[in-house]
């Protein structure tokens, strides 16, 4: 039997946290699950009539410090426990309990006795205990882990009837579940309604974990407030994470009716293979104006680039058009007819756009009297803009537009007249301009930071989002079956449902965990890691200029115009205003032989420490060259490299360092088409080709930071996206190629021995091919044994597994030595037995992948 989704009003007060005084360690609901074979209702409804406090709610006017009344002692009823309430006797209480779903289902109804004009704090606690469980965690972006014992809040969508504020709860949920967890069994306590207004609140009330909390504006006498709580067991090692959120999708019903056809999942998996080819970024020749096409194309073939994530293409005001010309939100002037032609010129070169379609509305490009319309401007429950940031617009283009600042909001997805015409925009273009698909940024998770609808109260906003992704995923396979969807920070969401692949964007270095990417496995697409490099740089730390006073430049030039001021080493504090050029070419000998250039960095009193660096040259010739033997910073104008330290910006970059300068064509008026920086001996060549031309690289000194992530989300089941970089050939022929197979997925695929070890594994394989990553993320080497099951090698239809394959990569992505091949098992599982060594990662595929 289903729950009755009465709908409720859930809220947390700041107040609340801790008020509640010690108690001892008791066995409550969720340690009771994990030991009880059979958690029948009829059990659990006893336990909780002889156990005072193990399920119980109290209330007090918000603001209050003193609770004025609670649920008292449970007394049978029938099937029921019910209660006339202690204290003030605000609320009577009724408990009933069944199975639903092979999950415990509680409901709690409170019963208003009077009439209350102000707003009324309300908790439901359940007691555990807190020493029987690791860690507590939410479904949210990032996911939320914690103590087991630590208070938490998130809300889940909005109400209007609610006096819930962000700062009561701070962050916003997934789904309006926690999840416990020990060394034997996960288990989900949550509600069962993902179209009901929810704040998740576990230690609200000291060592109470489920909890929830709602605050209602008023109450009337007869008003019931009703809690819906399901407890689900997962025993380990049977299940990982991936499983209970599965059961999750597939159990859930929706009260709104918006979506209510979506939920459960049915658990079928639609998701289509992509292309062979890495996830870039950008608009093609529109983002690199200065770049020659055919090196774009080089560029994009070095990476092993199949697609990109074609963003920056659209209005300032949202409108998708198909015709004409517009300012984008970048303020570069684009026409339909570039957008045509640079969609175009991509397919021809074998490279797929994903069209960028997102939910906003702009409050400067809205009409009262055409599309789109003011109203369709989002609002929350009270009445406040959903507002997603405010931009300066470039004075020249203000004057012509008519504004200075461009404020961006959400859109309102629950009204049905928006929701038609913005399906309708984005199947225009699609129909207009024949890119390879779609990449959402919007979806379920952005949905609930603003998840209200005020067209339609029973809608959070994150349904109308989803609504269009199903609806347009469905048109998809109608009109255009070849197109593909991607979704942004889809992991684990019921917009992962209505895509082909997926984005985690930032990944480690925004916050990201093991456990988001596990999130992901659920559903089964594909999932795409799509990082920001200088993020990884941010995180070195500055080489302070109180030690590192000096820079030294060893180097020969020939063709180099040393009348010129342009920069050669730039160093940089990573702020505006906190930079410099340290050597320009003027300070350079172009004689062909080798010298020493020093600057003392007292010439740049803005620069307390130096977080990264550009370098650059200009050309007296027709070839002009610059050899770097080292760049070095010293304590003195003529001593060593200060001593190197891990997680520091280097203080001294060699011929080794060669493929960590990128060219940076845009940063100059007069760059060349030809131009280059290779290792050459034991320096780093950097040309210019052309008479009065000029260049500048920046120098990423996280290389070796990002290549551990890249192989690590590769472990995790994730291929790669922006910021590839084209020395790592093996790496990026490795997920190019996972990107036209299918993950695999099952709990049990993919199995690394010693389990309790820190390595990590994936593998994805589709029509006869295998593909297999494994990563040491520790300081230690580490000797395992990975399993690929049976299960997984049929699902692969991977009958042949010899004459594949096998690379080892060294900590920083580079090739270091040939990989294992897989023993088969009696029963057909495939096994490999490798040793790596600190960050070395194992690459294997039963075909010649690179």
């Amino acid at each position: 039997m289903a729950p009755r989704l009465a709908r409720a009003l859930f809220a947390l007060t700041g107040p609340l946290l801790g008020l509640v005084g010690p108690v001892a360690a008791e066995q409550g609901l969720v340690d009771w699950l994990v030991q009880e074979k059979d958690p029948s209702p009829r059990v659990a409804v006893a336990r909780i009539a002889g156990s005072p406090g193990s399920v119980s709610a109290v209330w007090r006017p918000v603001g209050a410090t003193a609770w004025a009344g609670d649920s008292g002692r449970w007394n049978a009823s029938g099937a029921e426990l019910v209660s006339q309430g202690a204290g003030d006797g605000l609320f009577e209480a009724a408990l009933r309990a069944e199975s639903w779903r092979n999950a415990l289902w509680l409901q709690v109804t409170l019963t208003a006795t009077r009439a209350v004009r102000a707003p009324t704090e309300v908790v439901l606690a359940c007691r555990f205990d807190v020493s029987a469980w690791r860690r507590q965690f939410i479904p949210r972006l990032p996911y939320l882990q914690f103590a087991p014992d630590a208070p938490a809040a998130l809300r889940f969508a909005a109400s209007a009837h609610d006096a819930t504020t962000p700062a009561d709860a701070p962050w916003t949920a997934f789904y309006p579940f926690g999840v416990l967890e020990n060394d034997d069994a996960f288990v989900l306590w949550g509600s069962p309604d993902v179209g009901r207004f929810a704040v998740i609140t576990p230690n609200a009330i000291e060592r109470s974990s489920p909890c929830f909390t709602l605050r209602p504006k008023r109450l009337s006498p007869g008003q019931s407030l009703t809690f819906d709580i399901v407890l689900k067991r997962f025993d380990k090692p049977a299940c990982r994470y991936r499983d209970v959120l599965r059961w999750y999708l597939q159990s859930a019903e929706s009260s709104d009716p918006l979506v209510r056809n979506l939920f459960p999942w049915d658990g079928r998996r639609r998701a289509r293979p992509f292309p062979v080819g890495n996830l870039g970024s950008g608009l093609g020749r529109i983002s690199d104006p200065g770049v020659p096409p055919d090196r774009l194309v080089d560029v994009f073939r070095q990476r092993r680039v199949g697609g990109l994530w074609f963003q920056g293409w659209g209005p300032w005001d949202e409108t998708y058009p198909t015709e004409g010309e517009w300012y984008t939100e970048y303020w570069a002037r684009l026409s339909a007819a570039q957008i045509r032609d640079e969609i175009d010129w991509e397919r021809r070169n074998g490279i797929a756009p994903y069209l960028y379609c997102r939910q906003f509305l702009t409050e400067q490009g809205v009409y009262d009297d055409r599309p789109p319309l003011r109203e369709w401007l989002g609002r929350d429950e009270n009445g406040n803009r959903q507002a997603w940031g405010d931009w300066p617009v470039p004075e020249p283009i203000a004057k012509e537009i008519g504004f200075s600042v461009l404020q961006q909001s959400c859109a309102d997805f629950g009204n049905p007249d928006y929701l038609a015409w913005y399906e309708g925009r984005v199947k225009a273009c699609l129909e207009a301009y024949r890119p390879a698909g779609i990449a959402w940024d919007m979806g379920w998770g952005a949905g609930n930071t603003w998840g209200y609808s005020a067209a339609n109260p029973r809608t959070p906003n994150g349904d109308g989002m989803l609504r269009a992704q199903a609806d347009l995923w469905e048109w998809l396979h109608a009109e255009h079956p070849e197109m593909r969807a991607i979704s942004n920070e889809a992991f684990g969401t019921p917009s992962q449902l209505f895509a082909d692949g997926i984005l985690i964007e930032g990944g480690f270095a925004s916050g990201k965990t093991d456990l988001d990417y596990e999130a992901a496995k659920a559903l089964g697409t594909t999932v795409i890691s799509y990082e920001y490099p200088e993020q990884y740089a941010t995180r070195l730390r500055g080489l302070p200029t109180r030690d590192a006073r000096y820079v030294q430049m060893r180097y020969r030039a020939i063709g180099v115009n040393t009348k010129s001021d342009r920069y050669v080493v730039y160093p940089s504090q990573e702020v505006v205003g906190r930079e410099g050029p340290a050597i320009a070419c003027s300070n350079l000998q172009a004689d062909g032989e080798w010298h020493v250039a020093t600057f003392d960095l007292r010439g740049l009193p803005s620069i307390e420490e130096v977080r990264g660096m550009a370098f650059g040259m200009d050309s007296a010739a027709e070839e002009a060259r610059l050899w770097v033997d080292t760049i070095r910073f010293s304590a003195t104008a003529d001593g060593p490299a200060l001593p190197p330290e891990r997680g520091r910006f280097p203080s001294e970059i060699t011929a080794a360092d060669a493929a960590a300068f990128d060219p940076r064509p845009g940063w100059v008026q007069n760059a060349p088409e030809e131009y280059g920086v290779r290792r050459d001996g034991d320096a780093i060549e950097f040309t210019v080709r052309g008479e009065g031309k000029g260049m500048s690289w920046s120098f990423f000194p996280a290389r070796a930071e990002l290549a551990q992530e890249y192989l690590h989300v590769l472990s995790l089941g994730a291929c790669l996206g922006a910021g590839l970089r084209q020395e790592w050939g093996a790496m990026n022929a490795f997920s190019a190629e996972a990107m036209a197979l299918a993950p695999l997925v099952g709990s049990h695929d993919v199995e690394v021995f010693p389990a309790s070890g820190p390595v990590t594994a994936a593998a994805w394989g589709r029509a006869g091919r295998l593909l297999l990553a494994v990563h040491n993320p520790s300081d230690e080497q580490q000797a395992v044994t990975v399993e690929v099951s049976r299960r997984a090698v049929r699902q692969a239809a991977a009958d042949n597994v010899r004459g594949g394959l096998s690379r080892v990569m060294a900590a920083g992505a580079e090739q270091s030595r040939p990989g294992p091949g897989p023993h088969t098992t009696a029963d057909g599982s495939l096994r490999f037995r490798v040793r790596l060594g600190p960050g070395e990662a194992l690459l294997w595929g039963n075909w010649q992948w690179e």
